[in-house]
């Protein structure tokens, strides 16, 4: 800069060369249309910011501002190319009508914190409770922030011909009647702001495209980048002064960076989640398929060893046989209990199980004194087994020689603890806690009681099956753990 005026041989240390370096380029750059290679303008140019720094200055901002106020005084108004006032026979360029640096130069007005944070709600509020109107209600909100007249969005899609462009898909203000109207993506405003990916400030490009001549002039439009990295979206917000006092400044350009950001992250997140949500769907759609299937096969498994008794004369055996049966349809309600919540009723379970076993049969009686009491699925599956062997061992084994009888199973809830028990009125036990026939069965119960993390005991007189476990700190059961014999 400083070679196109007389320095007299002043000094100046490398920080003001580059204040005045900094102020002296962004002035070219916003005026380039004016140059047209012109010295004589770049020379008035450097002679205003030289005299202003020698007066003290060292604000690039002021500096700029200085030289547009001083180009004003000289031709009306600095900041719109003379060309556009219609030079017949001259084509005006891009550049001509592109502005961006004096969005940093111009004055910027206050922020109005309260207002631009009660938007943020309104539009934040927007998308958890209506999430299609979220584009519309950030145009009508950016375009009260800004002062704007006109206001919109456009993002870029491809039509089924082919073509890519950018479609309004919101717009208030003055030019809301051209809701769904569309521009190149290239060759457009918008395509510029989003190949840059930075704000970008013009001033009358309808002079330059055409296709945007559509209604009052466009005095002053500022666009900033609607995309999300990761995300689909691409496109820009921008709002529009047709005033030509209303110029956009740096506050401006905050406000709806904010907004575009916001509304970005928003929506990626709300497409995210919908494809999660699409995913769960799906994933749900399989595990009812896999746990019908398991069901099915358990039930298939428990009818084929049913049937298989028909074939069996041994009692041993059929005692075995019919104790695999059950134990199987028992597997099957552990497998619905885990697929179908992650915590359970015990109170329930246990109902569920014993009118299985019981309910059916008009020998025995069955009594239940249960509490509710919410245990995980885990934990509630092991007590289903638990009951059913008990209960189990009590028809097969206690009323062996009787015709009818009573079982009474008991669930309490103390100080942390479960305490299961089962009861009945039939034949004593032996003296030591069990027989041979049921060996099998307590020693089961014993491992599962385990898995609680509690343990069983047998009492003989009374007759009683006490299981006592902690409802927290239980160890999952395993399968082949649960169901290994002793």
């Amino acid at each position: 800069m400083l070679h196109l005026v007389e320095s007299s041989g002043r000094a100046y240390d490398p920080e003001t060369i580059a204040v005045m370096t900094a102020a002296f380029d962004a002035v070219c750059q916003s005026l380039a249309g004016r140059m047209n290679g012109s010295d004589d303008l770049r020379r008035t140019l450097a002679s205003v910011i030289l005299r202003h720094i020698d007066q003290g200055e060292r604000d690039p901002t002021r500096l700029a501002d200085a030289v547009y106020l001083e180009l004003a005084a000289l031709n009306e108004s600095a900041s719109i190319p003379p060309r556009s006032n219609g030079n017949i026979g001259t084509e005006l360029s891009v550049a001509d009508v592109t502005i961006t640096p004096e969005l940093w130069f111009r004055r910027s007005r206050s922020p109005n914190v309260v207002a631009e944070e009660a938007a943020m709600r309104r539009l934040a509020e927007t998308m958890a409770t209506d999430p299609s109107k979220t584009f519309q209600v950030c145009v009508e909100l950016a375009l009260e922030l800004c002062r704007a007249e006109s206001c919109g969005i456009s993002l870029r899609e491809r039509t089924d011909d082919g073509e890519d462009i950018f479609r309004w898909i919101a717009v208030a203000g003055q030019l809301k009647q051209h809701l769904h109207g569309t521009t190149p993506r290239y060759f457009s405003p918008c395509g510029i702001c989003v190949d840059n990916g930075a704000p970008l400030l013009m001033q009358r490009p309808e002079l330059v495209y055409k296709y945007l001549d559509v209604g009052p002039p466009l005095q002053d439009v500022l666009l900033v980048p609607l995309t999300e990295r990761g995300s689909k979206l691409e496109g820009t917000i921008w709002i529009v002064a047709h005033n030509p006092t209303r110029k956009f400044d740096g506050e401006d350009a905050r406000v709806m960076q904010r907004l575009a950001v916001f509304t970005a992250t928003a929506l990626h997140l709300a497409n995210v989640a919908q494809d999660w949500k699409a995913e769960a769907s799906k994933q749900k759609l399989l595990f009812n398929e896999l746990d019908h299937r398991i069901m099915n096969t358990l039930m298939i498994t428990a009818g084929l060893l049913r049937h298989q008794l028909d074939d069996i004369s041994d009692p041993a055996a059929r005692d075995a046989m019919e104790r695999a049966s059950s134990r199987v349809l028992a597997m099957g309600r552990v497998h619905q209990i885990g697929s179908k919540a992650t915590a359970a009723n015990l109170a329930e379970i246990i109902k569920t199980v014993c009118s299985d076993l019981v309910g059916p049969d008009p020998r025995f009686v069955l009594k239940l004194e249960a509490e509710p009491v919410i245990a995980p699925a885990h934990k509630a599956a092991v007590v289903a087994l638990i009951v059913n062997e008990l209960v189990t061992n009590a028809v097969k084994h206690a009323f062996r020689d009787r015709t009818v009888g009573t079982v009474l199973v008991s669930l309490r809830q103390t100080n942390g603890n479960a305490t299961l028990s089962v009861t009945d009125d039939g034949a004593p036990l032996a003296v030591n806690g069990k027989s041979a026939s049921d060996g099998i069965g307590l020693s089961l119960v014993a491992r599962l009681a385990d898995q609680l993390a509690g343990a069983l005991n047998v009492e003989t007189k009374p007759k009683r099956f006490t299981v006592v476990f902690p409802l927290q700190h239980a160890v999952p059961p395993t399968m082949d753990s649960a169901a290994a014999p002793a």
